[in-house]
């Protein structure tokens, strides 16, 4: 059995004979077709039928947006691979064209760590009960007290390996986790978010402009707002509500919504892109600011 998996992404749109000859693995991309999120599969066995699908709407005007691939789907695809023993190869997307392969990057730091703690901890285990056993069948056939300790050393030696492989489970599950609540509704930004990020935090820093797109909803965790902090432009394409808020200004170039937009600034809330800049059933601005930009959308916002 070989010691590492070969990995790529809807990117490569290899022939599938390829991926059966050599067990190429695929980490499939997500797109929205007229708001719908849907999965663009190379490996799928109805791919050629959903690429003629594709190109069809596109000819017909139809709204087509694409998505990177989140950190949260590579650690979930990968994790059970890692947890088995594989490496991973993973062969990515262009870096220049997309924030894809720094996703993957953050998503490789996140676990790499982790599941060399969880292989330290099971060769500990498994030292640890070797010696255990031994100890045991010496004290057996000599009854002496000094191997009777030796035997209580080596049991307490097990329970700590035990006790570490326990928490290195622990921290490898906390971080799948850590990615969770923007992968669960936003499908990607155009920068990679932040990898000190925890689950509560639910944030995004962007150096350049945010492009988030989404099949269902755009918000943090428990219903919450999700923060994004961008020095560029923030673009949002959402089927249903969007909930964005903000430690700084925030310059709009546009936000769809098929639901209601509320988004909270701490600063100026900008209109620097089309018009109407804002679009949805129900919008709310919230912006506390010092500035003379405050708000300043447009009247065919809402």
């Amino acid at each position: 059995m070989s010691s590492y998996l070969v990995y790529t992404d809807s990117g490569a749109d290899l022939p599938q004979e390829i991926y059966a000859r050599y067990d190429i693995r695929i980490v499939p991309m997500d797109y929205l077709l007229n708001g719908e999120s849907i999965t663009f599969d190379t490996k799928a066995p109805d791919h050629n039928e959903h690429c003629d699908a594709l190109y069809a709407a596109q000819k017909n005007n139809a709204d087509v947006h694409t998505s990177q691939i989140t950190p949260y789907r590579y650690i979930d695809t990968w994790t059970p691979e890692l947890q088995k023993g594989y490496d991973i190869l993973y062969i990515s997307f262009s870096s220049g064209m997309s924030a894809t392969y720094q996703n993957a990057q953050n998503a490789a730091d996140a676990v790499a760590k982790a599941a060399a703690d969880k292989a330290a901890a099971d060769d500990a285990v498994k030292a640890a009960q070797d010696a255990l056993e031994a100890t045991k069948q010496a004290a057996d056939a000599k009854n002496d007290q000094a191997l009777a300790d030796a035997v209580a050393d080596a049991q307490k030696a097990a329970d700590d390996a035990a006790q570490a492989s326990q928490n290195a489970d622990a921290n490898l599950n906390d971080k799948v986790n850590e990615y969770g609540p923007i992968a669960e509704d936003v499908s990607g930004t155009s920068g990679a978010a932040d990898p000190n990020r925890k689950t509560g935090d639910a944030a995004i820093r962007v150096s350049g402009d945010a492009d988030i797109t989404s099949g269902g909803n755009i918000a943090g965790k428990d219903g919450g707002s999700l923060t994004v902090d961008t020095d560029g432009t923030l673009k949002v394409t959402a089927a249903g509500d969007v909930d964005v808020q903000s430690s700084e200004d925030v310059n709009i170039d546009s936000v769809k919504a098929g639901g209601d937009v509320d988004i909270t600034a701490n600063g100026d809330i900008t209109s620097v892109g089309e018009s109407p800049a804002i679009t949805g059933d129900k919008v709310t601005l919230d912006a506390i600011s010092t500035g003379d930009n405050t708000s300043h959308i447009g009247s065919d916002d809402g």
